[in-house]
């Protein structure tokens, strides 16, 4: 006697996905006679499906019947990707129904990261000039899953090693950027840790300890509103020089 079966949904439903309480169950098309089903048969939606178990080598005649309901939920939309040199910012738009997401750089939905209801990944540091391809998947409560949704985009194009300061960038405070620089100690920088914006960079990576002298790295700067003041102080064989107000400033914050 078949006890009773329940129906679980996995990402790809098949005949495997059916459970039945009992020993040795088999899976059927039909109510009586005909061949049990591969476990990786799909499962059709609506369609009426017979189990049997097998008790000491004897298979019960009779069968017990289930239809197959497939709940399913709808994989993520790209929403706008945005680039820079070494991060992008992957979005994607939310799903009705879905309780959470899964990110993964390949498309293994196994070993993707659980992103629970956020709608966006920064990753960093990655090449300029270079393209990726992330994806993405929606779930539901049930345990649903939807097909992966394919994420793609390229870093920035590469610049050339910056040279000077970064008065260039006004208007953008609170902004990050990234820089290829080469360490060297002949630029003039004003203030301490945070620098007027028309210190030279490449020295100033090297008094705050981010690069070498003659060394080559990618250096992230935050831009800040301008200072009351900026300090003199001495860090890596330079010495900096004070200032007074100045209306923009920025902050190296990191380097790779």
């Amino acid at each position: 006697m078949l006890l009773g079966a329940v129906r679980l949904i996995a990402q790809t439903p098949t005949v495997a996905s059916l459970v039945a309480t009992g020993s040795a169950i088999k899976w059927y098309a039909v109510p009586t006679g005909g061949v049990a089903l591969d476990p990786s048969t799909p499962l059709v939606n609506g369609a009426e499906y017979w189990a049997s178990q097998t008790v000491n080598g004897c298979e019960s005649s009779a069968r017990f019947e289930v239809t197959a309901t497939l709940n399913t939920v709808s994989a993520p939309t790209a929403a706008t990707l945005t680039p820079s040199q070494t991060q992008i910012i992957w979005n994607w738009n939310a799903v009705t129904g879905a309780t959470g997401y899964k990110w993964n750089t390949s498309n293994t939905y196994s070993s993707a990261t659980d992103m629970g209801n956020v709608l966006t990944q920064a990753e960093t540091p990655l090449i300029c000039n270079t393209s990726y391809t992330r994806y993405v998947w929606a779930y539901n409560g049930s345990g649903c899953v939807s097909g992966a949704t394919i994420l793609t985009q390229t870093t920035l194009s590469c610049v050339t090693t910056w040279i000077g300061g970064l008065n260039g960038f006004s208007g953008n405070i609170g902004s990050t950027y990234d820089f290829l620089v080469t360490g060297t100690t002949a630029g003039s920088i004003w203030g301490c840790n945070v620098y007027t914006d028309d210190s030279n960079l490449a020295t100033a990576s090297v008094h705050a300890g981010y690069v070498g002298n003659g060394v080559t790295r990618n250096i992230r700067v935050l831009l800040l509103a301008g200072q009351s003041n900026y300090s003199s102080c001495s860090g890596n064989g330079i010495t900096s020089n004070a200032w007074g107000s100045w209306p923009r400033s920025y902050e190296i914050i990191g380097s790779w």
